[in-house]
């Protein structure tokens, strides 16, 4: 499959649209761009924004952290969205497992990261992954947590390095927007 930021002009309507949410407040299941937002309806509105999706229909989920979850809605809701995303294989690094949740370790090797792709964390004491951030190229990550505005974060921070479980690359659809339904 092909990636969707494949070109210098997607990359660059990419970077202008991840830098146009920065400083954004968080505001829990919202998307307004300087009013406020959380980590998984930002993503989506911004891959409407640059032309990956013809519209974002976020997976249903609560934002407490997964502490009340056995399976990740948005790994799942990620996984069969297979005509807009392709799970990226991780390869197995020696490190550690998940500090709070005990998860196998996995985390993914930094390198395999592309611009545009979606992040999965455990953070907190969840036991799921259940934050996700929006990878910006060299080793960095915008993405909100509750109380905190759109900030770009290093992925060398072990906090978030350690905790990154699962990451989606958007690809390019075969299909023209228009020939898609709606949901």
């Amino acid at each position: 499959m092909t990636p969707y930021f494949n070109t210098p002009e997607k990359l660059a309507a990419l970077a202008v649209e991840q830098s146009s949410w920065a400083g954004t407040p968080w505001h829990r299941n919202a998307a307004l761009k300087g009013v406020g937002a959380d980590c998984v309806q930002w993503i989506g509105a911004g891959l409407v924004n640059v032309g990956h999706l013809p519209h974002f229909t976020p997976p249903r989920y609560n934002v407490d952290g997964g502490h009340h979850e056995s399976d990740s809605a948005l790994v799942t809701w990620l996984a069969q969205q297979g005509k807009f995303f392709a799970r990226v294989d991780l390869a197995e690094a020696s490190v550690g497992g998940c500090v709070n949740c005990g998860a196998a370790p996995n985390p993914p090797r930094l390198y395999q990261c592309e611009p545009g792709d979606v992040l999965c964390f455990c953070l907190h004491t969840g036991r799921i992954e259940w934050h996700a951030g929006w990878f910006r190229g060299e080793g960095k990550v915008l993405h909100t947590l509750e109380g905190h505005s759109i900030v770009e974060q290093s992925l060398g921070d072990s906090t978030y390095n350690r905790r990154l479980k699962a990451v989606f690359r958007p690809v390019a659809c075969p299909l023209p927007l228009t020939a898609l339904p709606l949901p």
